[in-house]
């Protein structure tokens, strides 16, 4: 990860760094398998721009909703 910015002498610590860990524990936590990774990577970032952001994006939290089903449907098989 922080080969991504060491060679432009500055980085965004918040934004291009520690998101990968609190992701990577998410993805640790549901069972995402290695291929899926990158997809949920881009709906967990959904999911709190969705659920932080003032109002809500009540489709984006129903996008969140219909991949974790997914994931859980994948998980049970």
């Amino acid at each position: 990860a922080v080969e991504s910015f060491a060679g432009r002498g500055h980085a965004d610590l918040v934004a291009e760094y520690t998101r990968e860990i609190p992701v990577a524990v998410m993805h640790d936590l549901l069972g995402v398998p290695e291929t899926e990774r990158a997809p949920a990577a881009d709906v967990l970032d959904m999911w709190y721009r969705a659920k932080f952001r003032q109002p809500r994006d009540e489709a984006s939290l129903a996008e969140l909703l219909d991949y974790v089903g997914e994931l859980v449907a994948y998980k049970r098989t």
